[in-house]
């Protein structure tokens, strides 16, 4: 059973359903699906993709996003 080639495989990473993101964590999941950071503020981190709206992850105080917020956040970068 082949479902791709092992490059496509390799880029691939399974995207969290469940809240318990932070930004930085949300960061590094986008920046495994091909999205970069750009010029951001102190708090606020947006990451653009060629073809695609930029997504801007808001800093939370340091804390985990809610359920609500993660969902609308894949499915802007369209993981969901």
């Amino acid at each position: 059973m082949n479902s791709g080639t092992k490059a496509a495989q390799t880029l691939r990473a399974p995207a969290p359903s469940v809240p318990g993101v932070n930004q930085k964590e949300a960061q590094r999941l986008l920046e495994v699906y091909g999205w970069t950071r750009t010029v951001g503020g102190k708090h606020v981190v947006k990451m653009v993709r060629e073809g695609c709206r930029p997504i801007t992850l808001p800093h939370h105080r340091g804390g985990e996003y809610s359920a609500g917020l993660w969902t609308s956040t894949l499915r802007q970068a369209g993981l969901r």
